[in-house]
């Protein structure tokens, strides 16, 4: 039967909390508790190629009264969360963006989710 004294736990305690910091400091999530520099909402012509690849439709009439300024776009940052993917840590965030054009009574809704290495 295995005897364990309060010593031999402690000097496991520290064998476990030196790895642990080992391997939070090579493996951890990057230094910048921020957002990355790239991080940003969509441009709103990528939000009128986006409604169009969703609704089936061509975007170069929504274009175009956007250009005329009778298009209008709304985006909300509705989620963001970082994760390690083959090593490497990434930044998703994910945006419900609305368009609007009122004289061919469009009201519609696109998310869109963006994806950043951070390095």
């Amino acid at each position: 039967m295995l005897r364990f004294t309060i010593r031999d736990v402690l000097w496991l305690t520290v064998v476990v909390a030196l790895s642990v910091g080992w391997w939070l400091d090579h493996h951890g999530p990057p230094e910048n508790s921020g957002r990355s520099i790239a991080l940003g909402p969509p441009t709103d012509v990528e939000v009128i190629h986006a409604w169009a690849r969703q609704a089936g439709k061509d975007a170069a009439l929504i274009l175009s009264e956007f250009k005329k300024g009778r298009v209008k776009i709304s985006k909300k940052q509705v989620a963001s969360y970082r994760e390690s993917s083959a090593g490497a840590w990434v930044e998703h965030a994910h945006y419900r963006c609305g368009i609007e054009y009122a004289p061919a009574n469009l009201n519609d809704t696109v998310f869109i989710q963006r994806t950043y290495p951070l390095k």
